[in-house]
């Protein structure tokens, strides 16, 4: 069984850049089965306070739903294909959340289907800090 819960969080740095939090995040959920998903609980916590306080809350899944605002695509093999999803293609998403005044990053790892600009979606996923630049709060999921 692998847990989020057990993992050594960089929780003295917020940044993403530095925290390391972002590869921590992508190996647990890279190595969990879809049994070790179904055990995990699933958060739903203001993103304002997630964003203001991020080492609260890593190693738990929090629920996000928003706009998609913009859609980066990596492919399979790229510098950060390979850095966080073993090789596979990953997409990062910046969503506003329609619950709260939050813009976030979402990095999903693996297929992302055919989620368009302009969606509305729903995501779970780890916090692992905010950018270094503004305070964007990011989430990594599967």
């Amino acid at each position: 069984m692998v847990s989020p819960s057990e993992v050594e969080w960089n929780v003295t740095n917020p940044s993403t850049a530095t925290n390391g939090n972002t590869l921590r995040a992508s190996r647990v959920l890279m190595a969990m089965t879809q049994e070790d998903f179904d055990r995990e609980e699933v958060f739903h916590v203001p993103l304002e306070q997630v964003e203001q306080f991020p080492w609260r809350y890593y190693g738990k899944f929090l629920q996000a739903s928003g706009r998609v605002r913009s859609i980066t695509p990596h492919p399979p093999g790229g510098r950060k294909s390979n850095r966080y999803a073993g090789g596979e293609e990953i997409t990062e998403f910046t969503i506003s959340s329609t619950e709260y005044f939050v813009t976030f990053s979402f990095l999903h790892l693996g297929y992302s289907g055919d989620i368009a600009t302009y969606d509305d979606v729903t995501v779970v996923g780890l916090p692992v800090g905010r950018r270094p630049f503004g305070s964007t709060l990011v989430l990594v999921g599967r």
